[in-house]
C-alpha cells in the first residue's frame, strides 16, 4: 500500500523525539499506528492523544534489546489490525561523548545493544509479517556512521554497523518484497541530542559537530517528509538506500 493512511505501522523509539513526530503525524493522516517504546504509559498516552482527534493508535511497552519484546510487539501489532505495512526502528542510544578509551563497558554494550542488536531484534520479529503482503523497514541511521569524528565513539561505530545491516537485510529481503531503508537525520532537536525541553540550548560540543559536519539544526517535525515518502515507495522499489537529510553529502 503507497498511501499513508492505508498502511499499519509500527514506530519503535515512539515515545519522543523523531519516533513521536512520526508516530503524531501519520496518525493525524490515518494511518493505524503502534507506538512503541520502553516507557510504557507515555506510549499509551501518545495513542490516546491521537485517538482523541480520530485517529487509530495503541501504545505498547517494547524494550528493543530483548527479543521476546520485539517478538511481543509484532504480536500485538497483528493482534490489534491484522497485519504489518511498515517498521519505522527508530530506537536509539548515543552513549558517551569522548575519546572511545574513556567508555565504559556498560556504554558500549548499551550502545551496540540498542543500536545494533535492538535494530537486527525487531528486523527478525516483523519479517514473517510483513514478508505476508510485502512491506518496509525503515531505520533512523546516522551519518555520524559514515565519517570518524571526534567524540562520537561506539555510537558512530554502532550505526556504521547499522547501515550495513540494512543493505544486508535489503539484499536479503528482496525477493520478498520487503524494501529495507534508512533515514540519516542529520542534527535534530531530541532528547538524545540533549534537547529535554522545548526551549532547551544545544551543548557548545553539538553546536561544534553541526558546524563540522556542515549541517543545519532541525526539528523533528523536518524528519517527517522523508519518513512518509520512504513509506509511500512501491515495496518492489528503491532498497538499501540511505536517504541523508544532512547540509552535505554524509562521508564528505
Amino acid at each position: 500500500m503507497t498511501n499513508i493512511a492505508e498502511q499499519v505501522l509500527v514506530v519503535t523509539g515512539g515515545t519522543s523525539g523523531i519516533g513521536e513526530a512520526f508516530a503524531r503525524s501519520f496518525g493525524a493522516e490515518g494511518a493505524s499506528v503502534v507506538i512503541a517504546g520502553r516507557n510504557g504509559a507515555k506510549a499509551q498516552r501518545i495513542a490516546s492523544d491521537i485517538v482523541k482527534v480520530g485517529g487509530k493508535a495503541i501504545g505498547v511497552t517494547c524494550d528493543v534489546t530483548q527479543q521476546s519484546d520485539c517478538d511481543a510487539l509484532i504480536a500485538a501489532t497483528l493482534a490489534e489490525y491484522g497485519r504489518l505495512d511498515t517498521v519505522f526502528a527508530n530506537h536509539g542510544a548515543a552513549g558517551e561523548i569522548g575519546p572511545l578509551v574513556r567508555w565504559s563497558d556498560e556504554d558500549v554494550q548499551q550502545t551496540v545493544n540498542v543500536n545494533l542488536l535492538g535494530t537486527l531484534y525487531l528486523a527478525r520479529a516483523a519479517h514473517a509479517a510483513l514478508k505476508d503482503g510485502g512491506g518496509r523497514f525503515i531505520v533512523t541511521g546516522s551519518a555520524a556512521g559514515r565519517q570518524n569524528m571526534l567524540g562520537n565513539g561506539m555510537y558512530g561505530i554502532s550505526k556504521a554497523a547499522v547501515s550495513h545491516l540494512v543493505r544486508q537485510f535489503a539484499l536479503e529481503w528482496r525477493r520478498s518484497n520487503i524494501a529495507v531503508n534508512e533515514i540519516l537525520p542529520g542534527p535534530v532537536k531530541t532528547p538524545m541530542a540533549g534537547f529535554t525541553t522545548p526551549d532547551a540550548n544545544p551543548s557548545s560540543q553539538f553546536l561544534d559537530y553541526i558546524e563540522k559536519m556542515g549541517d543545519w539544526l532541525k526539528d523533528p517535525s523536518d524528519v517527517v517528509p522523508i519518513a512518509r515518502f520512504i513509506a509511500t515507495m512501491p515495496v518492489n522499489g528503491p532498497t538499501g538506500q540511505s536517504y541523508n537529510l544532512g547540509g552535505r553529502l554524509a562521508g564528505n
